[in-house]
């Protein structure tokens, strides 16, 4: 009987983890991966501000769906879509480059080179005031050993 109860718990969290892990930020809605929690990823570069996305203009890239707030942002990102998309799939960046990996919060964010960044704390984003290329290639190194996990 304790076994196959063991059974059925480790059932349900390979189940569990099946339909819940995802390596890019965001959040499970009707059966499909809101990436970046619904923001809109060219407003960031365009706006310099998170702006929330709509339904009505979504694309499909990652196995996610992307949210735009208008046509345009939807057809930049459609073009481009590895010139939005946040670096390190949304990780906080000064996370990475202190050798961990945490989800980073799409309201704090920075653009650097042309390139997103999230960050979990306003803290974290502040120390990326300073010697950002070495920050950009610790976050890149460490990325390369945790984006698997």
């Amino acid at each position: 009987m304790h076994i196959l109860k063991l059974l059925i718990i480790i059932l349900y969290l390979n189940i569990f983890q099946t339909v819940y892990a995802h390596p890019l930020i965001g959040e499970p809605q009707n059966q499909q991966w809101i990436a970046i929690y619904g923001y809109d990823s060219v407003a960031y570069h365009t706006d310099n501000k998170a702006v929330k996305g709509s339904e009505t203009f979504s694309y499909e890239y990652l196995d996610s769906t992307w949210l735009f707030a208008s046509k345009v942002n939807l057809e930049l990102f459609s073009q481009s879509p590895e010139r939005y998309a946040p670096q390190f799939n949304g990780h906080c960046a000064n996370g990475l480059s202190d050798a961990h990996k945490v989800n980073g919060d799409p309201e704090i964010f920075k653009i650097i080179d042309d390139k997103l960044y999230f960050f979990y704390s306003k803290w974290g984003r502040t120390q990326w005031a300073f010697n950002q290329k070495e920050q950009i290639e610790l976050a890149n190194h460490y990325w390369e050993l945790f984006k698997n996990d």
